[in-house]
């Protein structure tokens, strides 16, 4: 356990052996008269898509067909089309 000092402005100076540095977002809540810090990553609303687990998933999956070998390599955009039809 820390102590810290609230500053002038309600400042407070977090110490260097957390992995927090200027610029970080933290989220701060009060629970249960205790205030808890959490950092977090704060995603562009248009990147958001992305991160939903359902996304997250079908990125796995793909991750594994591809190292498993289990894709096709088209050298003509054609030869794609004809095997969608297919």
């Amino acid at each position: 356990m820390e102590l810290v000092k609230v500053a002038s402005g309600r400042r407070i100076v977090l110490p260097k052996s957390l992995d927090i540095k200027e610029g970080d977002i933290l989220e701060l809540e009060e629970k249960e008269g205790e205030i808890v810090l959490k950092p977090v990553a704060v995603i562009p609303k248009s990147q958001q898509w992305f991160w939903q687990k359902e996304w997250l998933g079908k990125e796995k999956e793909a991750s594994k067909d591809l190292k498993e070998g289990r894709y096709k390599d088209f050298k003509k955009v054609g030869d794609l089309l004809k095997d969608l039809k297919d």
